[in-house]
């Protein structure tokens, strides 16, 4: 019999500064021929680089800039006199596309791979996920909570 059988690749809670991302794999086979899944090949530094650099122009904008500058100004006025507490206060805990690469690797990204980030602000490691794997993942999604 051949049963629907979902892989979670690794349930990665991959609780880094409440950030929480989950791969799935899903494929119509038995538990016996899991083991011969074929996973995605190895990212060269030059693929990861590129996403990384299309990522950043896209989402970095001058608007953005202004708009944290000036929140960053607020919370050191009125919550705090010391540099390193503010810098600690304004770490939301984003991953970098180099970083999100590792993960991916770690987990052995496979064909129909879907991805899903809870905490996705502003879609950054959801856009990456499909970048950097465009032929394995089939459906990058992001839950901003």
């Amino acid at each position: 019999r051949v049963a629907l059988w979902i892989c979670i690749s690794l349930l990665m809670l991959c609780y880094q500064h409440e950030h929480l991302v989950l791969c799935l794999s899903s494929s119509s086979a038995s538990s016996s021929s899991v083991k011969h899944m074929k996973l995605a090949p190895e990212l060269s530094q030059e693929h990861i680089t590129h996403v990384s650099d299309t990522i950043t122009s896209v989402l970095r904008t001058k608007q953005e800039e202004d708009r944290y500058s000036s929140i960053r100004s607020l919370i050191r006025d009125d919550t705090s006199t010391n540099e390193l507490d503010i810098a600690h206060q304004l770490v939301y805990g984003e991953l970098s596309v180099p970083t999100l690469a590792k993960l991916l690797d770690a987990v052995g990204v496979s064909q129909d791979t879907k991805f899903l980030d809870i905490g996705s602000g502003d879609g950054a490691v959801v856009m990456g996920a499909k970048l950097l794997y465009p032929e394995h993942i089939t459906k990058s999604v992001g839950l901003e909570i």
